[in-house]
């Protein structure tokens, strides 16, 4: 007998990039832009030396093992670890700003957060009355307290029972 039902939170419980549109309608870049700019602006202010082009270069490394390790050693690198790779691609130590340009990375989508599915908040109080609900998710660049937050703010946060995601499981 069926006794729980498992989620994953992308393209699932969310629209992923649904977000995209009101980024567009505010005047602000799309996000992978937006992630590249907060990069090229705290490497730039520390090691002037370096292009944007040569930060853009160490951008496209670092995403590049990023999906090695998700997609062939299925893993997902922090995004800490993801952007310490652009740095040692452009042989430089973390800047004073690193712990910054995270955040505002990890937080992107919890400031302007994508579109929830019509329906998932009655889908879900229904499923939780006769099954445990979980969680079970990649954490590419919102970690799971941000997409914990993105729930509770839908009001869906209280129907879940179980929260697997990878920047917390570490896989």
């Amino acid at each position: 007998m069926l006794q729980a039902i498992t989620f994953d939170f992308w393209d699932t419980l969310v629209a992923d990039d649904s977000d995209e549109t009101r980024r567009a309608a505010l005047g602000l870049p799309t996000k992978p832009q937006a992630r590249l700019q907060l990069l090229v602006d705290d490497i730039a202010e520390n090691h002037p030396g370096i292009t944007p082009e040569q930060i853009a270069e160490a951008f496209k490394y670092a995403n590049q093992q990023f999906n090695h390790a998700w997609k062939n050693e299925h893993h997902t690198p922090s995004v800490a670890a993801r952007l310490q790779n652009a740095y040692d691609f452009l042989h430089i130590p973390l800047t004073p700003g690193f712990a910054g340009v995270v955040r505002q990375v990890e937080d992107m989508e919890v400031m302007i957060p994508p579109n929830f599915v019509p329906g998932v908040r009655e889908t879900l109080r229904e499923l939780a009355q006769h099954y445990t609900l979980a969680i079970v998710s990649d954490t590419i660049h919102t970690t799971g307290k941000g997409l914990r937050t993105l729930m509770e703010r839908q009001g869906i946060l209280q129907y879940f029972r179980v929260f697997v995601f990878s920047d917390e499981a570490g896989a």
